[in-house]
C-alpha cells in the first residue's frame, strides 16, 4: 500500500465460473424510505448473504443494486426466494439478468 492512500489493496479477482456459479443477476431495489434507518438495516442484511457480491448505492430512483451469483436458475430461484425477498424495506426491485461483461478494468489513463 502506497502511504498516500492511492492504492488501498493488492485483490485476487475470482472466476466464479469455475467455482460453479453461471448465473449473475444485478437487482436494482428501491427502498421503503419512510423510516430513517432503511437504508442500513438493508445493507445489513443483504451483506449476510454470501451470493450478493457486490452492492452499490445510488442517489435517484434506484437506491441500490446488488450482484447476485448463483449456479444455476434454480439455485438462483432460491436464493431469490429465500434470501433476497425477505430484506427488509424493499419497495420494489428489478432484476437484470447478466449475459456477458465486455470490460471490466480498474485501469485510469495516468
Amino acid at each position: 500500500m502506497y502511504r498516500n492512500g492511492t492504492i488501498l489493496a493488492k485483490e485476487a479477482v475470482i472466476d466464479w465460473q469455475i467455482l460453479g456459479f453461471e448465473v449473475e443477476v444485478s437487482l436494482r431495489v428501491t427502498l421503503d424510505k419512510t423510516q430513517s434507518s432503511a437504508f442500513d438495516e438493508f445493507l445489513a442484511a443483504a451483506r449476510e448473504i454470501p451470493q450478493v457480491i457486490e452492492l452499490q448505492t445510488f442517489l435517484g430512483h434506484i437506491d441500490v443494486r446488488l450482484s447476485v451469483i448463483a449456479k444455476d436458475m434454480g439455485h438462483y430461484q432460491q436464493i431469490y426466494r429465500d434470501l433476497i425477498l425477505h430484506l427488509p424495506h424493499i419497495a420494489d426491485i428489478e432484476a437484470l439478468m447478466h449475459i456477458s461483461r465486455i470490460k471490466s478494468n480498474e485501469d485510469l489513463p495516468l
